[in-house]
Parts: structure tokens; C-alpha cells; sequence
């Protein structure tokens, strides 16, 4: 008699919680070199970072001409500004020529900004007469600009291990110019079908017999699935060869799937072979057809019997056992899982285009990602997509639910609110603070979020000037990563343009001129090396990796302490 049926859902998450680490150790064992278009199905076996800034200078993200934006400052239809047309810039091309008042320079979409442009005048506002250009439309600081390391940074973490290698994850990793990755070999999936009365398909039919149609349909769908397959075939009803079946299985083997012999009757002897080596889990599932599953260890092995009627070992499949591979990252969906999750910032579509937006999810937010065309590495980071309809025009706003269309099981996240150099040198520091398992690292300027949505992140990298003393609650657990100093660089002794990471604002002030914006300060410090900017304020230990900024040093900011904050149980008031 089955003495409990279990939920689906229950069932699933008490294997998880078996095997979920063990599983990952056991199979990140060994690794392979292998070419990025031979990984898809496999797993990473190390953290793979950016070796580049993307993009590594500022790109534009239409065509039209680069402008200095105090150039166009009124103009528009009914008073147009003319500028000096100095030329053309095509996609793969250095710019040779500066923009200088008064002046501007075509760009294909895609092609590199000159020096001295800070926005892009789409096309469809520039008139061409000979050496000037008629511009009929206004543009501010950075329109239309693609600025460095805005999709990624150098060094920053694209993939954990154990992360599954998915095509749009290789195409995140292509981006970055790596060819190659360290990834497991293939899962094995043993499979095997008991019962004396199994003939198997091609064999002569006898009567009282019937064909095994749960091995070819389990092998088939494992096998697309990306995995390996031994074949164990048809294991007739003798407790004593089953056994020898499922050790041979446990040895050489990942995931073990056995089909018929379920049930509690006398000739059903899967669960009690099962039972004598391993570690049986659940017996009976509230689901029809399947009632008969077995969910359980072989060792360290996740283990399922499925019941051997055809329609109830598809059903328990496709059900149970792909939605543990999904949880345990193994594979992505065949059909998107919608759920509802919480916009922690504003987002916009475009007016007349239906917008798919990639997001990150977390706890009880979906985190736009790779928001721009141009962005793929970062792309690596969604687990699924908003649809923004194109009669939308205004945008949807902060704490709006929101449908996202999944297609990968969510990992843990950490958010970055300040940037912290090399990852791989903090890489053991993190995955001791948030514990064994996948994760991904998303920078937040700490400007766009507030404290509620700091108290809902379960982990994330600040420093105390950027909490700027709000009193934080007993249960956070800290752990600091080091102290460092902002400094200043100054290039002529004006500054027109003060770069600075955005959530760092309020330092800003100290500065005379404009102030530009920016998510990271790898790009800040891109911007200034390139000469695009006068001043920049940025950590001493990116001067460290950039040593000829160091002559630009002139005094410093702040001082601050980096630490990585997890495990939070209540809002920061």
C-alpha cells in the first residue's frame, strides 16, 4: 500500500534538497576543454568573466551625426541649427577628425564617436547641404550614445559554474572573444524497463506480451534533452538481476530512470530493489495518470521509477522528473513558466514597437537587463522576458507587477551597487558569504533603487558612503572585502565634464561644469583615458590596473569600505 501521496511540487523539492549540491560537486568533477559551439548542454566548471569592456569605446546607436549637445540646444523644426559637416564615419572605423563647436561628423549605426561628441542626431533630423549640416531637432548629453562597459565590464562575472551552457549563453561568451570553456562532459541518464511481459519493437510479438514503447520515448526525449544515455533495455522480474541493474546504474551513471514495478503488488519489485540499496523518498504522487512514482537516492543519485503504463511514465516525465532538471538548472523550458514579479524601477518601451525587455529575477523583482539592442554579454543574466505592448506610452512604473515569461530557473543573485575590480580575486570571498550553488552578479546604481528595495535583496555589494549611514537591521550579516579611496583626475585643470558612477551623485557637487553619468566606473575611466571627458572621479585600485592614470591623481574624495551584505530578514529602515 502506498502509505503517503505526495504533491508534485513537495515531491521535487525534497529531492532538490538531496541532491542539489552533491549533484553539482559530483558532476563539475571532471571538465573538458571544449569549443563554445560544442558546449551547449553541458555545464560550466569554472566562473567565466569578461576579458573586455563592452562596448570598449563609445558607439553610436543610430545613424546620424555626432554633435557636441550645446551645439543644438534650441533647435527644431521652426529653427533649425547648421553646423560644419566635417565627414563620415563608418562602422570599424577610427575616427581621425574632433567634433569642435560649431562642428559635427556623420556616424553609421554602430560606429565610434569622435572626441568631442557627446549625442547622436538621428538622420531623419539632418539635411545635408554640402559642407553644412541642418539640424532640426535638439539632442542632450549621451542621446543616442552607446557608452563603454555598459553592456559589460572587464571582469565582470558572465556565468557561475555549474551554470548550464545554453546557445545565448555561448553568444554572450563569443562576445567577449573567448572561444573556449572549461565545461563537464555530457550527463549520463541510465534508463532501463522492468517486466517479464516487455518485448522490445522489432521482435517477433507473442502473445500476452506488449511492446516497450517507455524506453524509446525516455531514451528519445533524454537524448534531446543534450544528455547521454546507457541503455539498460528490458530487466526481467527477478529482484536479485534488478539489483545488479540499478548498482551497475548508481556507478556509472548521473540520474537513474527506471520504468514499471511501482506499485505495491507482489510482482512490482522496482521499489522493493530500490529500497534495499538506496533511499527511497516518496512513494505515490498526487497526480493522474502516475500515482505509482517512486522518487528516491541510489547512493548520492537522484533515482525515479516511473510506473510502467506508457501514458502515466510520460505524464510523470514530463511533470516531475524535467521539472526537477529545470530547478536544477539542467536544462531550460520546452514551454515558458509566466509569473508575476515587482518592477523595482521605472521602464520604458518604445512608442509603436512591441518591446521584449529581458530581465533578472529575484525574490520579488524582475531587474531589467541588456535593456539596449546592442547589449549581448549581459544578456547571460535574464531569465526571461516583459512584454511591453507598442500602444504603451507611458512607462511602466516602480513597484508594478508585472507578467515575465521564464525560460530558465532563476539563481541567486547579487547585486552590485558600487564596483569592486577584479571578481576573481572576491569570487571564494562571495560564494562562502551566500552559500554552495549558481549566481550571477547585476550592477544597480544605488541612485535608481530605495531602502525597501536594498531590504528585499537577499544579497548585494555596497559601501557605508553609499548607505550613507541609514540604520540597517540586526539581522544583516556583514562581511567586508576591503577599503579603498576615491580619487579625482584632472586632465587640463577645467572641468567641463566630471565623470562619475551614477548612485555617487551627491560627490559630484564638489565640481564645477557638467557632470556625466555612468553605471560603471570602468567606463568612466574608459571615457577619460580616450579623452572624453576632463575629470573623473573613480577608485584608486582602478589606477592600480590603469597605470597611466596615476599621473592624473590629483586628491582624494572619500574613503570607503567595500562589503558584501547577505542573508537580509527585514527592511532597512
Amino acid at each position: 500500500m502506498f502509505k503517503k501521496l505526495v504533491e508534485p511540487a513537495e515531491a521535487i523539492n525534497t529531492l532538490l534538497m538531496e541532491t542539489k549540491e552533491v549533484f553539482l560537486k559530483h558532476v563539475l568533477s571532471e571538465s573538458l576543454e571544449v569549443k563554445i559551439e560544442e558546449a551547449t548542454g553541458r555545464l560550466l566548471v569554472e566562473n567565466v568573466y569578461s576579458l573586455i569592456d563592452l562596448p570598449y569605446y563609445p558607439r553610436s546607436l543610430v545613424d546620424g551625426c555626432a554633435v557636441k549637445s550645446s551645439d543644438t540646444k534650441h533647435a527644431d523644426e521652426a529653427n533649425p541649427v547648421e553646423l560644419k559637416y566635417k565627414g563620415l564615419i563608418h562602422v570599424g572605423e577610427k575616427p581621425i577628425d574632433k567634433v569642435s563647436e560649431g562642428s559635427c561628423i556623420e556616424v553609421d549605426t554602430g560606429a565610434w564617436i569622435p572626441i568631442g561628441a557627446d549625442s547622436v542626431v538621428p538622420i531623419e533630423y539632418v539635411e545635408l547641404k554640402g559642407e553644412t549640416a541642418v539640424l532640426s531637432k535638439s539632442s542632450g548629453v549621451g542621446m543616442n550614445v552607446a557608452l563603454p562597459s555598459t553592456d559589460i565590464g572587464k571582469g565582470d562575472l558572465i556565468a557561475s559554474k555549474g551554470t548550464l551552457i545554453t546557445p545565448e549563453l555561448i553568444s554572450s561568451i563569443a562576445s567577449v572573444g573567448l572561444d573556449t570553456v572549461k565545461a563537464s562532459r555530457p550527463l549520463r541518464v541510465s534508463i532501463g524497463s522492468t517486466g517479464d511481459e516487455l518485448l522490445e519493437p522489432g521482435e517477433l510479438m507473442v502473445e500476452g506480451k506488449i511492446y516497450n514503447s517507455n524506453r524509446s520515448y525516455l531514451i528519445s526525449r533524454v537524448r534531446q534533452l543534450g544528455m547521454d544515455v546507457i541503455d539498460y533495455r528490458i530487466i526481467p522480474d527477478d529482484l536479485d538481476e534488478l539489483e545488479a541493474k540499478l548498482l551497475d546504474a548508481m556507478k556509472n551513471s548521473d540520474i537513474i530512470i527506471f520504468t514499471g514495478g511501482t506499485s505495491a503488488g507482489p510482482e512490482d519489485i522496482l521499489y522493493r530493489a530500490a529500497g534495499k540499496i538506496g533511499k527511497i523518498l516518496v512513494h505515490g504522487l498526487k497526480i493522474k495518470p502516475g500515482k505509482p512514482t517512486i522518487i528516491g537516492l541510489l547512493g548520492d543519485k537522484p533515482f525515479f521509477g516511473l510506473p510502467g503504463n506508457p501514458r502515466s511514465a510520460l505524464n510523470v516525465f514530463e511533470k516531475v522528473v524535467e521539472e526537477y532538471f529545470y530547478k536544477m538548472g539542467l536544462i531550460t523550458k520546452k514551454n515558458f513558466t509566466i509569473d508575476l514579479y515587482e518592477l523595482p524601477v521605472n521602464v520604458f518601451g518604445t512608442r509603436g514597437r512591441r518591446t521584449y525587455m529581458p530581465v533578472s529575477v529575484d525574490n520579488i523583482y524582475a531587474w531589467p537587463v541588456a535593456r539596449d539592442s546592442y547589449m549581448i554579454a549581459s544578456y547571460a543574466w535574464a531569465d526571461g522576458y516583459i512584454e511591453i505592448p507598442s500602444d504603451t506610452y507611458s512607462p511602466l512604473t516602480k513597484g508594478e507587477k508585472v507578467s515575465v515569461e521564464l525560460f530558465k530557473h532563476p539563481v541567486k543573485t547579487v547585486y552590485s551597487l558600487t564596483d569592486i575590480g577584479n571578481l576573481r580575486e572576491y569570487s571564494n570571498i562571495i560564494e562562502t558569504a551566500i552559500g554552495y550553488g549558481l549566481y550571477k552578479i547585476i550592477p544597480v546604481p544605488r541612485d535608481q533603487i530605495d531602502d525597501v528595495v536594498i531590504g528585499n535583496m537577499e544579497h548585494f555589494i555596497t559601501t557605508d558612503l553609499l548607505m550613507k549611514g541609514k540604520k540597517r537591521s540586526n539581522d544583516l550579516l556583514y562581511t567586508q572585502m576591503y577599503s579603498r579611496e576615491l580619487v579625482r583626475l584632472e586632465r587640463t585643470g577645467k572641468c567641463r565634464y566630471t565623470g562619475i558612477r551614477a548612485g555617487y551623485g551627491f560627490l559630484a557637487k564638489q565640481f564645477n561644469g557638467a557632470i556625466l553619468y555612468h553605471p560603471r566606473f570602468q567606463g568612466i575611466t574608459i571615457l577619460f583615458r580616450r579623452g572624453y571627458i576632463d575629470c573623473a572621479i573613480v577608485p584608486s585600485d582602478l589606477l592600480e590596473e590603469n597605470r597611466d592614470l596615476g599621473k592624473y591623481a590629483t586628491d582624494t574624495v572619500a574613503n570607503e569600505d567595500v562589503l558584501l551584505i547577505s542573508k537580509i530578514k527585514s527592511n532597512i529602515t
